[in-house]
């Protein structure tokens, strides 16, 4: 039994109307989408910056050229970071006698964050993360012992007790540094003792940070592996 013309015509406009609600709809997608991408990264860029200066006592800053995610795969990357400490604050420390016996500088050409679970930061404030890739960092540790700390003033917070302004917890599966160029540099002596090593990698595995697990006798500074 054939269709008549009518129920023909009829049809036609249930299939113009269907297509025109499934463009709409993976228009406003798309626009989302675009949205998103444009809204995310300066806020992410602007809540790390704050973290970093805020768990370190604005003893460090931490800049990079881009950085880039995904929402709907999860997936962050952060290039040309520099992590550095700022000489200011770290000489009050020193005249405050707190500043910490070794300063750190790092630059990374890449970071890689793979499958990062927004929603469960968004809603529970909890950092899972897959897996992150750090590639060609350049660390520089320098060791200045000078001056007897003043016990009183030392901020022993643990690293969650930092961070739980931000974070409930941070979960990581698996860390790769992937070709270290690595210095050490003894600033007590009148010629600064630099040692070192180059084109190391490093596998780090199981990261928990919460508050309980640095008291988890089976973790080595909140890792199992």
């Amino acid at each position: 039994m054939g269709i008549s013309s009518e129920e023909k015509k009829k049809l036609s406009k249930k299939i113009t109307w269907i297509s025109i609600l499934l463009i709409a709809i993976l228009s406003l997608v798309l626009s989302l989408s675009v949205y998103i991408y444009y809204q995310i990264d300066p806020l992410v860029s602007a809540r790390l910056k704050e973290t970093i200066r805020s768990s370190t006592n604005g003893l460090y800053t931490i800049s990079f050229s881009k950085l880039s995610t995904n929402p709907f795969t999860g997936n962050v990357i952060i290039r040309d970071i520099v992590f550095k400490p700022n000489p200011q604050v770290y000489n009050q420390f020193k005249k405050d006698r707190i500043n910490p016996s070794h300063l750190y500088e790092i630059r990374v050409d890449a970071l890689k964050l793979r499958q990062v679970h927004p929603l469960k930061v968004y809603l529970k404030r909890d950092l899972v993360i897959n897996s992150i890739l750090i590639e060609k960092p350049s660390v520089r540790v320098y060791y200045d012992r000078t001056i007897e700390k003043d016990s009183s003033k030392v901020d022993t917070r643990t690293t969650w007790q930092r961070l739980s302004k931000y974070l409930s917890s941070i979960k990581v599966g698996t860390v790769l540094f992937k070709e270290i160029d690595f210095k050490y540099i003894d600033q007590r002596l009148r010629k600064p003792e630099i040692n070192g090593i180059k084109n190391l990698s490093i596998t780090i595995k199981d990261i928990l940070i919460d508050s309980l697990s640095h008291t988890d006798t089976s973790r080595f500074y909140h890792t199992r592996d």
